[in-house]
């Protein structure tokens, strides 16, 4: 709101002056002394209430200002631990995901070379620290980059270390056990993707502190395999000192800061000897050097005594690990009560009071003529100095600006005090924002990221939550066929075949919503696309990450398409050696048959000819042993011809014909028609098709199952009703019988070879006539299967080519 002021205009006073001259003199003098006497003890009253107003005014804005100085100096420090605490934390989240860890890990549990890529452990190991090199060249405020395994004791794989410009890789001799550390163990039980932070001190090695002494702060992160187990960890060491420095360097001249842990030891001191001392032998804690602070809990706003006399403490607890929300440190603003402002301001106020009373007793001769303008304008001033001390920001006084006068410099000077506190607040959101940009700058242009991302032998893919690819690295466009640039900014299905697209879609949906763990990071095989249209098999592992407060998803891929080749090479020579190996079985299985007939027959022929010689002229025992003989020449001779038969079905070569199945059907049914008659049965069939097959094993195919029907015939009249069915390029055969019916537990163990359901005693055979059927029909391109049928009996269903009608 603008304060206006009228034009100049002659106030009451000064027409009762004109009008008291006009009447004599002897008024005038009375008139004009009492007028100038309650103008100038009004004007001298007034200006003291302004010069009071102004005082009290300024010396509250100015303890505002200080406050609200250091309540964002106090701001600007958090701000700045917890953007660096977070960075840390993210650097040892993106370390531990690098793709020679994984290596390393298979290398270990595979006698030392990656089953993957045959990449050696300490191939492996060398890319490692490669990209721990690159990493610390980016970051100087880091001393040591570790990979630790959880076997052999929590053993140091890789370490590399950075002091001043030299950064070096640890020899072997050097590296040590760790698992006794506390931030290991401590680490170990973490869940993935959790990160430890250690607490601040001064470094050891080999349990000897490091002169000169190094603060420092440790980030750990645990690794797992894909099965869950914990195998290790990545563990960062910092120097803590250039992180405060970093802290420090967000405050203004004149403002100091203490940072101390929550035990209220010092960390950070602009006295160096007062850190540290819990480790040096002599505690030096902030609640001992101010004692307010004992009974506060940390959190203290007021005066204290310091070293240079009495000072403003800022201090407050700010918790530097949000996984551990517990574990704070205690932050402390100092600064003068005295400082710059109070100086000015209070010879400001001092040069106004002057310059008022000087304007009092100089103004008193004109006082009567100006009382209703010193008065209008004194008023405009304490409206504006009231509005100033409410909090307004538009104060306009530029009319008594323009004034020649004491009045008009007042004003000037409040007006530049108005300008500085306006600059001063518009200098402090200028920091803060150039804070908010820096640290989002630091998360999106992390140079560690851009070194892992060039150097993985894995393709490195980024998408945000929109499926829009942000980064692709060398690996990737190698993979795909892309250049970097013709690939960002588009979607990730660019690189998924089209008939993916909506499957794809669904999973990165699930993604987005997934609150557990085990959706990410898990390798799957799937099916991508080149530039130039070619699909090839890759494994794909998903992990989400955080750019700033923006969600992204790091996709890690390895082309598969070399292995999956060597996997079909193992597997042809497999099936070739297979088929082989089945030849010279069917061989030998036709051969050793065949070469067994000569001898049988001879065995064959002298018991056939001891039982008709000695049959009833020697004992009982030795007839049953020549009865014995005869069976058992008889079974032999029927088991070897049926391997001879089984053999020529697997081994002979299938001709390609046109079968009339009811020709070969009517010559079954003339061979058996005595068996059937002899079992009072029917063979029924409707019309049946001509097969494009061999005619000999079609007919062995049908023999064998007619008369597997007759000879598990149950006691009813024997019934057999064969169907045919067409079945897209094939016909589909049904054998049905009324028989003892087969339980449906032996449906497929009924065709192996020799499998027998029941005994000698109970049914002759040798339990090759099934197997043979299945074979013939798999021969054909067919399958064969048995049902039971309800009420008893069996239905036979197989399938053979069709070939050209009658």
């Amino acid at each position: 709101m603008t304060i206006e002021v009228a034009p100049n205009s002659q106030p009451p006073v000064e027409d009762a002056l004109q009008a008291g001259r006009g009447r004599g003199q002897k008024h005038r003098f009375g008139l004009s002394a009492k007028i100038s006497i309650w103008t100038m003890l009004f004007g001298f009253v007034t200006a003291i209430g302004v010069v009071i107003l102004m005082y009290n005014t300024s010396a509250r804005t100015i303890s505002e200002i200080e406050t609200l100085a250091n309540t964002e100096a106090m701001q600007r420090v958090a701000v700045r631990l917890n953007a660096t605490t977070e960075q840390f934390r993210q650097d040892a989240l993106i370390l531990s995901k690098t793709p020679p860890i994984q290596g390393i890990l298979r290398s270990i549990s595979n006698d030392g070379i990656d089953p993957f890529d045959g990449s050696s452990r300490q191939l492996w190991q060398d890319r490692l620290a490669q990209i721990f090199e690159s990493f610390l060249e980016t970051r100087q405020e880091y001393l040591q980059v570790r990979f630790i395994a959880d076997a052999g004791g929590g053993m140091e794989i890789v370490r590399v270390e950075q002091s001043g410009d030299v950064i070096r890789r640890s020899p072997a001799e050097d590296l040590q056990e760790k698992a006794v550390e506390p931030y290991y163990r401590a680490t170990a039980g973490l869940a993935e993707g959790k990160v430890y932070l250690s607490r601040i001190n001064l470094n050891k090695e080999f349990g000897v502190l490091e002169t000169p002494y190094r603060p420092t702060i440790r980030a750990a992160t645990p690794i797992y395999s894909d099965a869950g187990k914990f195998v290790g960890m990545i563990v960062i060491n910092a120097d803590a000192g250039v992180f405060f420095s970093r802290i420090a360097a967000v405050l203004q001249k004149g403002q100091s800061l203490l940072l101390a842990n929550d035990a209220g030891d010092y960390l950070y001191h602009p006295d160096e000897g007062l850190t540290f001392g819990f480790q040096r032998g002599q505690r030096h804690r902030i609640q001992d050097q101010f004692p307010a602070l004992a009974g506060s809990g940390f959190d203290f706003t007021g005066k204290v005594q310091g070293e240079d006399g009495e000072q403003h403490l800022f201090s407050q607890q700010v918790a530097f690990d949000r996984d551990q929300p517990d574990r704070f440190l205690t932050i402390g603003v100092l600064s003068p009560v005295h400082s710059p402002f109070n100086q000015i301001f209070g010879k400001y106020n001092g040069l106004v009071i002057f310059i008022t009373a000087a304007w009092v007793l100089l103004g008193a001769v004109f006082s009567a003529f100006r009382t209703g303008h010193l008065v209008r304008s004194l008023k405009e001033l304490a409206a504006a100095a009231r509005r100033l001390g409410q909090g307004a920001q538009d104060i306009d006084l530029s009319n008594l600006q323009k004034r020649d006068d004491e009045i008009g410099d007042l004003a000037q000077s409040f007006v530049q005090m108005v300008d500085k506190i306006h600059a001063r607040e518009t200098q402090l959101l200028e920091q803060a924002e150039a804070l908010s940009q820096s640290n989002s700058g630091l998360s999106l242009l992390n140079t560690q990221l851009s070194a892992v991302m060039e150097n993985a032998l894995d393709g490195l893919i980024v998408i945000d939550e929109k499926a829009i690819i942000q980064s692709f690295n060398p690996a990737a466009c190698h993979m795909f066929g892309y250049t970097a640039k013709e690939v960002i900014g588009e979607h990730a299905s660019l690189l998924v075949p089209e008939r993916f697209h909506t499957r794809n879609e669904n999973y990165l949906q699930e993604l987005l919503s997934a609150n557990d763990a085990s959706m990410f990071a898990v390798g799957r095989e799937v099916l991508a696309r080149r530039k130039d249209g070619t699909e090839f098999p890759i494994e794909l592992g998903i992990s989400p990450m955080f750019v700033g407060k923006k969600r992204m998803f790091l996709g890690m891929t390895s082309d598969l398409s070399r292995r999956k080749a060597i996997e079909r090479q193992k597997e042809q020579r497999f099936i070739e050696d297979l088929r082989r190996s089945n030849e010279e079985l069917s061989q030998f299985a036709y051969v050793a048959s065949h070469d067994l007939q000569e001898p049988l027959r001879v065995v064959g022929s002298y018991v056939d000819l001891l039982a008709r010689r000695y049959q009833g002229k020697l004992d009982a025992e030795a007839d049953e042993f020549i009865a014995y003989a005869v069976d058992g020449v008889t079974r032999m001779k029927a088991l070897i011809n049926d391997i001879l038969g089984y053999s020529r079905v697997s081994h002979n070569p299938i001709s390609q014909e046109q079968v009339d199945t009811s020709a070969v059907l009517a010559r079954i049914e003339r061979s058996l028609a005595s068996r059937i008659e002899e079992a009072d049965g029917k063979l029924e069939h409707g019309t049946l098709p001509v097969v494009l097959a061999d005619s000999v094993q079609v007919e062995r195919l049908f023999r064998n199952l007619i008369d597997n029907a007759i000879k598990y015939r149950s006691k009813n009249p024997l019934s057999i009703h064969i169907e045919a069915n067409s079945q897209g390029d094939r016909w589909a055969f049904s054998i049905r019988d009324n028989g003892i019916g087969i339980d449906p537990q032996f449906k497929d163990k009924v065709f192996g070879i020799f499998t027998r359901l029941h005994g000698r005693d109970a049914y002759a055979g040798t339990g090759i006539g099934l197997a043979s059927c299945r074979r013939i029909v798999e021969r054909h391109g067919g399958e064969i299967t048995v049902e039971q049928v309800p009420g008893g009996g069996s239905i036979f269903r197989f399938t053979l080519p069709k070939g050209q009608s009658n």
